[in-house]
């Protein structure tokens, strides 16, 4: 088999698809692939090539002007490349799977085989490897290059998003930032492998700090005070108007919040309390006198209300320190955050 001969057909092919599923991200989901397959015990090569077919939805989506197709819409076109680079038609199967199986979602009310990993530890590998390249900070780049194609805003904090009931739908969305909450965020959970699932927490970290970034950055007022989000759990507490000029420490704690919920209005935050700090992050803090030296967790007092509900989970933290203390404290919580 000539991978690279491979390669430069799919690459030609996919000169027409939109910037999010090129080349690039074929080779990322190839070598993805093949890490976490040789790391679950399959083969890496059938993986890898399964990488490279598996978004040929997109050329047909391109070639139509439908969209969006589902995966499996370009099994012709995929077994069209498989023999005409001579693929071993034992692979044909797994490679198919894998296929189909980039194309579901769980948040969407998409069903996978139980035994995937099991039966089609390929399948498996490509599904984690896909999702991989949809998290972080190359996942929101690819969501931008996407939600352009789309017709997409950059961001509408009016609109309502399509998380939790309503569930994930492909296509066009209220926003870039909306596919983000809606899609990226939850992809972490999709994992069906150990290998990807250790990988995709931290690069939902890295997501979910770039997401609290730009949407400080969209509102364009420094002087903008408190912001609390509860549809996607984002929270931002400005501690001093100037902005911080130190260091900026990023890890996943448990945070509580405080809020003073007025009947028929909006919701007061009162307080911000970050508990399970790493060790790391401990000792920073402590050694900038923002806690005690035996202090386990750090509370943030925004408002000198008396909470009446809280909201309390596991969340992705930002602090921006200036001098001895801490400035802004940006959170997101997870989904599985509770009140």
């Amino acid at each position: 088999m000539d991978l690279p001969a491979l390669r430069a057909t799919v690459a030609a092919d996919h000169e027409v698809a939109d910037p999010a599923h090129d080349i690039s991200h074929l080779d990322r989901v190839a070598a993805l692939s093949a890490w976490i397959a040789e790391r679950i015990g399959a083969d890496p090569m059938p993986a890898r090539v399964a990488g490279y077919v598996h978004d040929y939805h997109r050329v047909a989506e391109a070639r139509t002007g439908i969209r969006p197709l589902p995966a499996y819409a370009a099994n012709d076109l995929v077994r069209a490349v498989l023999d005409a680079h001579q693929i071993p038609r034992g692979w044909y199967p797994d490679i198919l799977c894998a296929v189909d199986a980039t194309g579901r979602y769980r948040i969407a009310g998409d069903s996978l085989p139980g035994d995937l990993v099991q039966a089609h530890p390929v399948a498996a590998a490509v599904h984690d490897a896909d999702n991989l390249d949809a998290i972080g900070v190359i996942g929101l780049t690819r969501a931008v290059c996407y939600g352009t194609v789309l017709g997409e805003p950059l961001w509408n904090p009016a609109a309502t998003l399509r998380a939790g009931s309503a569930g994930y739908v492909d296509g066009r969305t209220s926003s870039v930032v909306a596919h983000c909450y809606e899609k990226l965020v939850h992809l972490a959970e999709e994992m069906l492998t150990e290998p990807a699932r250790s990988l995709a927490e931290r690069r939902l970290r890295d997501l979910l700090g770039v997401l609290g970034t730009l949407r400080a950055e969209l509102v364009a007022d420094p002087a903008q005070g408190v912001s609390w989000d509860p549809n996607t759990g984002y929270l931002r507490v400005p501690l001093h108007e100037v902005p911080a000029a130190g260091c900026r420490l990023e890890f996943t704690a448990g945070a509580r919040l405080g809020l003073r919920q007025e009947l028929g209005g909006l919701a007061t935050v009162c307080y911000v309390e970050l508990s399970d700090l790493p060790a790391v992050a401990r000792s920073i803090l402590t050694g900038h006198g923002s806690l005690p030296a035996m202090a386990g967790s750090l509370r943030v007092p925004v408002c000198p209300s008396l909470a009446n509900r809280v909201v309390a989970g596991p969340a992705a933290v930002s602090l921006e320190l200036a001098g001895a203390a801490v400035a802004t404290v940006t959170l997101h919580f997870r989904s599985e955050r509770r009140t």
